[in-house]
């Protein structure tokens, strides 16, 4: 008759592992962890810098619709491939998880006035009336970018249709913006949820006109400021 230790054996199974002071495999918690990342594939085709251009955009535009913001994402590659006269580009980014701590501190944000930069008025909130007037440095027309949410009043904007709102904020992703350069001195503020961007509504851009969203097309109406 086979011992124990030979039918265990026989069995592909080591004996050590059923005695006190074996090693056993760590339990799934305490092994370590990798960072949560996800890849996005854009595509582009026509001539060469247009295609590299298109590719470009998709990429971070599926990013952000993921909930990522462009400071979270980094190129990886860019696949060039000859189409006749015209070319088709691949261009691959990785995006990470920001560390929503870092943008809750309440001195973390860029704060100060958000500005028309065409117009050079002010978003202002008075009256829970998203428009833009004269600035004159009202707690009304002071407004905090976090990170992620746009604040005025301590309570946060956000979008119900192609309307702007002021209320609670409650981190859901109708009160957060990306923050996408425009040129070097203006940016676009492209609602999560939406995919629309924060715009002055009347396109003479005259003091009083509502601010609301439209499609993201880098328009006059759609360009901002953020002054500290």
């Amino acid at each position: 008759m086979l011992s124990r230790a030979a039918c265990l054996a026989a069995a592909g199974i080591t004996a050590l592992a059923f005695f006190p002071g074996a090693a056993q495999a760590r339990p799934f918690e305490e092994r370590p962890q990798t960072a949560v990342n996800e890849t996005f594939v854009g595509e582009g085709f026509g001539k060469l810098a247009e295609a590299e251009e298109e590719a470009e955009n998709s990429a971070y535009r599926q990013a952000r619709r993921a909930g990522y913001d462009n400071d979270d994402c980094k190129d990886e590659r860019v696949q060039k491939d000859p189409q006749g006269s015209n070319w088709k580009v691949r261009h691959t980014i990785r995006c990470w998880e920001s560390d929503d701590d870092d943008d809750d501190n309440g001195g973390g944000g860029n704060g100060g006035s958000l500005v028309n930069a065409d117009s050079e008025l002010c978003f202002d909130a008075s009256n829970n009336r998203p428009r833009i007037e004269e600035c004159d440095g009202s707690r009304e027309q002071e407004v905090d970018y976090t990170g992620k949410e746009l604040q005025v009043l301590n309570r946060c904007l956000g979008v119900s249709g192609n309307r702007v709102t002021v209320s609670r904020c409650d981190d859901g992703n109708d009160q957060r913006w990306n923050k996408l350069n425009s040129n070097n001195r203006t940016v676009l503020l492209e609602n999560r949820q939406s995919g629309t961007c924060l715009a002055v509504l009347d396109a003479d851009l005259d003091e009083g006109s509502a601010v609301g969203t439209r499609s993201c097309d880098n328009a006059p109406t759609q360009e901002w400021k953020i002054r500290g």
